[in-house]
């Protein structure tokens, strides 16, 4: 801006800046699988922040000089909440906000069941539109049935449990979260002359069950979703050993009855196989600022990620859908080489998988001394005589 006197003289010109009063677009955003990260784009130096459905923060974070941004949420949102993600920029101008939805991880509450006098059907209450399932003492299905809108069901049972039977009930919402089993014992109408359970334990190798029943008894081992997978004969003594193939090595559960010579099958004993495998690799990747790895894993396995000297820069524990996201102390952004794993309940530990991080470190300013070595190398240089 300059200015002219009547002569027309004019002025040194003065510099104006016009108010910022232009706000942002709304930004770019994704709720990782985990309810527990938003990351995306933005306007660069923006401040981003991420409210609940009553405009309560959940967290913030600074969008970077490339535009990327990632907000670790104070409480992971795991309920299909509705979120509002905006950015403000330096002026304070808010953008319009970007609706995101919550992914559903919580289990429904465990079902209300009864089963019926005569055996054939089990009634309870649960939530609306999840399907309930009954299995056996063995662990097959013998019936499943949605919950209607008024939160009631009714499941017919395929065989009738009509023999003091102990149920498994549990109910899956649309989402596929699972709520705890809860047992309905069946009525016992079936004169009682089956033998007890036998006692069962599987070997520290998995390579066999054994333990005590009635002297000769024919023995039945099975998986946990009620299919053979070994048989044999109790001793004189009543001690047995049936080998399992291939061997259980994965805390698998296993179920052996036995049978007395007039046909009567015993409620099934439970034991569960040691655990020695190792998970596999989890899925991982690194978001664009540095700052979060998620991805997928066994669920309830331990995620670490460690730097190329083995340091532990972040944990999470894999949820129930199999997501994880893991925060990293500090943030990486040099080009620096990461390994992410999983640790099952039993310690094992899965192979590494390697990431490699952004890298938006400027390399350090060279030296005047660089310089100089470099200027007399190239005046030698010019001095040399052909």
């Amino acid at each position: 801006m300059t200015q002219a006197d009547a002569a027309g003289n004019v002025s040194v010109s003065t510099g104006v800046t016009a108010p910022d009063i232009t706000a942002p677009p709304a930004p770019v955003a994704m709720l990782d699988a985990s309810g527990s990260v938003v990351m995306g784009t933005g306007e660069p130096g923006a401040t981003l922040t991420v409210r609940d459905a009553f405009g309560t923060p959940l967290g913030t974070a600074i969008v970077t000089a490339q535009g990327d941004y990632s907000v670790t949420l104070a409480t992971p949102q795991i309920e299909p909440q509705t979120l509002s993600v905006s950015q403000a920029d330096a002026a304070g101008n808010p953008s319009p906000a970007t609706t995101l939805t919550a992914p559903d991880l919580t289990a429904p509450a465990a079902p209300l069941a009864t089963v019926a006098g005569d055996g054939r059907t089990l009634t309870g209450t649960g939530e609306a539109g999840a399907t309930v399932t009954v299995r056996d003492p063995l662990g097959r299905v013998v019936g499943q049935a949605v919950v209607a809108g008024d939160g009631t069901y009714t499941v017919p049972l395929d065989p009738a449990q009509t023999n003091g039977e102990v149920l498994g009930v549990d109910q899956r919402d649309a989402a596929g979260n699972g709520s705890p089993i809860v047992t309905a014992i069946a009525p016992d109408l079936v004169a009682d002359t089956t033998p007890d359970a036998p006692s069962a334990a599987v070997d520290p190798d998995g390579a066999a069950v054994a333990g005590a029943a009635n002297a000769s008894a024919a023995i039945i081992v099975y998986d946990a979703v009620g299919t053979i997978i070994g048989t044999g004969v109790a001793g004189p003594d009543g001690s047995y050993r049936v080998a399992l193939v291939p061997g259980r090595i994965d805390g698998e559960t296993v179920r052996v009855t036995q049978t007395d010579a007039d046909g009567d099958v015993s409620p099934p004993a439970t034991a569960v196989a040691p655990d020695l495998t190792a998970p596999a690799a989890p899925t991982a990747m690194l978001d664009l600022t540095g700052s979060v790895v998620t991805g997928t894993g066994e669920p309830g396995a331990t995620i670490t990620i460690r730097s190329a000297d083995t340091t532990s820069l972040g944990t999470a524990i894999v949820g129930a859908n199999g997501a994880y996201a893991v925060t990293l102390t500090p943030a990486q952004t040099d080009g620096q080489t990461l390994a992410a794993t999983q640790a099952d309940a039993a310690g094992n530990v899965s192979t590494p998988i390697v990431l490699v991080a952004p890298d938006y470190t400027a390399p350090p300013c060279p030296s005047s001394r660089s310089h100089r070595t470099a200027a007399r190398r190239r005046g030698s240089a010019s001095r040399v005589r052909p």
